[in-house]
């Protein structure tokens, strides 16, 4: 079931407290005027974190970029591309797609594809010349890490 469903609906939630705590958080660890890359995979948790980054600009001036990764698992790809691309031009933003490909016999589908994420944002950054990478998360999202964490067995 989608992770929205079983939160309270977004006019409930305080949209500025998420921008002011961005601010703040920019502030206190970006210098003012640097580039921030967003990492945007056109869900509501990435698409909220642009939004609140770019509404927290009057409070802690960046210079915001977008990174996009294409990694051609869903059918809707392509979409998902393009509704960034849309987004991106909306903003005045750049925004750069970076297109994957990875191997998922050895790690799976999900841990292959998150490396593979993680590098390709790592790539666009430097490519972009951007001093930080924000990246959103939702409930749902940080689960999946710890369990991730807790069932990969690690070498010794």
């Amino acid at each position: 079931m989608d992770g929205s469903r079983r939160s309270a609906p977004a006019e409930q939630h305080d949209a500025g407290a998420v921008g002011r705590a961005v601010a703040r958080s920019l502030a206190a660890h970006v210098a003012p005027g640097a580039r921030i890359a967003v990492a945007l995979s056109g869900g509501r948790d990435s698409v909220a974190l642009l939004t609140a980054v770019l509404e927290s600009r009057h409070a802690a001036p960046t210079d915001v970029v977008a990174i996009h990764v294409h990694h051609g698992l869903s059918r809707y790809a392509d979409d998902w591309a393009a509704f960034c691309t849309r987004l991106a031009a909306s903003h005045g933003i750049e925004l750069v797609t970076q297109r994957v490909r990875f191997d998922a016999k050895s790690r799976g589908v999900e841990a292959a594809a998150r490396s593979a994420r993680y590098e390709a944002l790592a790539t666009g950054a430097r490519a972009m010349e951007a001093a930080a990478i924000l990246l959103a998360h939702h409930q749902d999202d940080q689960l999946e890490t710890v369990i991730e964490a807790v069932y990969t067995p690690r070498a010794t």
